[in-house]
């Protein structure tokens, strides 16, 4: 299944300055750590969550730089009940920042997912969706420019989604989980945080996911993440940002950076407002 759509009005250009929830300029000189807590109160049965990140569709690389992040967590959130729709970029993004398509066609493709994710959501209302998007008249393929993450968000949400499958659009957007940290200064450049800052400027709630690598992967992949433990940690989190109502929000941004451990290593979440500059 594939959708063509001319490039017009439909990009969103993203601000230099991201607004990540709880930034703001009158607190520019300090960053306050506080405990977070996170607990399983509310179900996300039925929730319409539109997936993108900036690693690419692909699942193809050994050490799961090209899209097992986004996988992982698609895998989490079906199982938890969720109506979740894939729309990531046909290639590697990363670094791409608030990258727009500004002419030409963009092209949507529908994506099996590899052996290893293809019956996860087959269960859910729309089977776990997956489409990747590209640069192109006609179909998809090796030589393909890919779209951007920015792309696949301005797109799913303005008229892909609506026209197709949900009238109201997303509840929510997920974009990862990124191969990769995005803390910090790192937020201008990150292709998966400007995924989620599209979202925030369409007025959807959105979630920027991230998982810090051991260095050791890039000699043995038995070192690099799984992302398992990440996807449930998101699961329980977006629990939790429903409970509180933060999801009944379009002021809900929120950038997660997620630390490399391991089976016998124990890490204390904690919540860190970002600092403005």
């Amino acid at each position: 299944m594939k959708h063509a759509f001319r490039i017009g009005a439909i990009a969103a250009s993203v601000t230099a300055a991201l607004l990540v929830s709880g930034c703001n300029d009158s607190n520019t000189n300090s960053v306050e750590e506080q405990p977070i807590t996170v607990q399983e109160q509310a179900s996300i049965e039925g929730m319409r969550i539109l997936l993108t990140n900036d690693d690419s569709i692909l699942n193809s690389r050994e050490n799961g730089g090209d899209g097992k992040g986004l996988y992982e967590i698609r895998k989490a959130l079906c199982e938890a009940g969720a109506d979740v729709i894939t729309i990531g970029p046909w290639g590697k993004q990363s670094g791409m920042g608030g990258r727009i398509a500004t002419g030409g066609t963009l092209t949507l493709q529908e994506v099996t997912p590899t052996v290893d994710y293809v019956s996860d959501c087959s269960g859910a209302l729309n089977q776990g969706i997956v489409f990747g998007l590209c640069e192109a008249e006609g179909i998809c393929d090796s030589e393909s420019k890919s779209g951007s993450p920015s792309d696949t968000v301005s797109l799913a949400i303005t008229r892909f989604l609506p026209e197709n499958y949900w009238p109201e659009g997303p509840e929510l957007v997920v974009s990862g989980i990124n191969w990769g940290p995005n803390p910090g200064l790192a937020l201008i450049h990150s292709g998966t945080v400007h995924g989620a800052a599209t979202a925030h400027e369409f007025g959807k709630p959105a979630l920027a996911l991230s998982e810090d690598i051991d260095l050791r992967c890039l000699d043995d992949v038995f070192y690099c993440p799984s992302f398992t433990e990440h996807a449930s940690f998101a699961v329980e989190l977006i629990k939790y940002l429903k409970s509180n109502e933060l999801l009944e929000t379009s002021e809900t941004l929120i950038n997660v950076n997620y630390p490399a451990i391991h089976d016998d290593e124990v890490e204390i979440g904690r919540a860190v407002q970002q600092e403005c500059r």
